[in-house]
């Protein structure tokens, strides 16, 4: 008997609740916080809060009505559960490159649609003024770059991609990548920029090499960017660009070797590095070869002069290539004497071929180098270190292998 007093009593709660529920008002009237806009970047009426409640789950759609008519669509139909809900007007409207623009001064009409799908269907209304608007949008125009393809694996040829556009009006701007899954990767952050032209520099990773920015892999991608000025106004410019040959260039000390560690001035010291190519990717090196002996501190790679015009130094800061080096507590420069990683390669007509000879990734190479020693230290001692040093880059391992030689006269 309990049973059929609690079948019964089950039957009829659920017409009840259903009835509740069709009662309940679909969508509540709108609330507004202003009924004018002004969308110019200057005023304190830069947006107007629209709120509203939703008695049930519906679909809902936001529209805005022109003085002329025209129905534009600030959020497309979506579902949504019953909750409240806020819609700000900032007296722009999307476009269908994906930009925004300020819509003209004029009266119009914002109207939220509500549709439950079992034939209940409801409309509410705001007027809203739009005055002073900035209808003059920032725009990205001429979005180009310097190559089409370019292979960041740090041998000093096409690392690096120049990206330029102009801007015809001041405003924030910012640039990232997509690759052909639509992931983002960004080059620079949203900044205040004048009207201009733009240029930056893309070494292939995301935030930059310098800030420890990860590598981006072999492929092809797309260049975004974005400008938004300060009434609203969005626009925005997209070009390809593929990478290959893409990968870190690194190359690190594993043994350093000054020797003798007490002799007198004028004489030789030898100097054994071995280094070993811990990157992903072969590195090129430059002169002069092992073997050579330097004078210090008279003598710096950069004083080695070109046998076929004397005038012209024979190897100087050539981007890219890697070379080990070696500099003392009072070096004029940095690391003034200088080795490449091997000898160059004779071509058919006795020129010297460096390029064709590299330090592929996992390898070790031990350069052997002299300095004849002329430096002259109060103490007599000479403080000598090593390091491994990437041209028009820097010195990746530091000083390495301090070792203090006595130096007598």
């Amino acid at each position: 008997m309990r049973r059929r007093e609690f079948l019964a009593l089950a039957g009829g709660v659920a017409p009840t609740l259903l009835a509740a529920c069709s009662g309940r008002p679909l969508l509540s009237p709108l609330e507004v916080s202003s009924t004018v806009v002004r969308p110019n970047g200057t005023a304190s009426e830069a947006e107007a809060r629209v709120a509203y409640s939703l008695g049930t789950r519906a679909d809902v759609q936001v529209e805005l009505i022109g003085p002329d008519g025209k129905v534009r669509t600030l959020r497309e139909r979506q579902t949504r559960a019953p909750d409240r809900y806020e819609i700000r007007f900032d007296g722009t409207v999307p476009t269908q490159d994906g930009g925004r623009r300020v819509v003209p001064d004029g009266e119009y009409v914002l109207k939220v649609s509500a549709d439950d799908g079992a034939g209940r269907r409801q409309e509410r209304h705001a007027s809203l003024a739009v005055v002073d608007a900035d209808t003059n949008p920032v725009e990205v125009q001429s979005l180009q770059t310097d190559l089409a393809t370019f292979s960041p694996d740090g041998d000093g040829k096409d690392d690096e991609v120049r990206i330029t556009y102009r801007l015809t009006k001041d405003c924030e701007a910012t640039v990232y990548v997509t690759d052909e899954a639509g992931a983002y990767y960004a080059i620079d952050p949203w900044t205040k920029r004048r009207a201009a032209f733009q240029s930056h520099l893309w070494d292939g990773t995301t935030g930059g090499r310098v800030q420890g920015g990860k590598l981006l892999p072999n492929g092809r991608y797309t260049i975004h960017v974005d400008a938004r000025d300060a009434a609203g106004n969005f626009s925005s410019a997209t070009t390809p660009v593929t990478i290959v040959n893409g990968g870190i260039a690194r190359l690190e000390i594993t043994d350093v070797r000054f020797t003798p560690i007490a002799l007198i001035a004028g004489g030789v010291m030898d100097v054994r590095i071995t280094v070993k190519n811990t990157g992903t990717v072969p590195i090129h090196s430059w002169g002069p070869a092992p073997g050579y002996t330097y004078s210090a501190p008279d003598e710096s790679f950069t004083s080695i002069r070109d046998p076929k015009d004397p005038a012209k130094p024979q190897f100087f800061e050539r981007r890219g290539v890697w070379r080990v080096g070696v500099t003392w507590q009072n070096a004029p420069t940095p690391y003034p004497l200088r080795w490449g990683l091997f000898a160059p390669v004779k071509k058919g007509d006795g020129t010297d071929d460096w390029d064709s000879h590299t330090l592929a990734p996992g390898e070790s190479v031990t350069v052997l180098g002299h300095v004849r020693v002329n430096i002259h230290e109060d103490s007599r001692q000479v403080r000598f270190a090593a390091s491994v040093v990437q041209e028009g880059v820097g010195f990746g391992a530091g000083a390495v292998g301090e070792q203090i030689v006595q130096v007598g006269w």
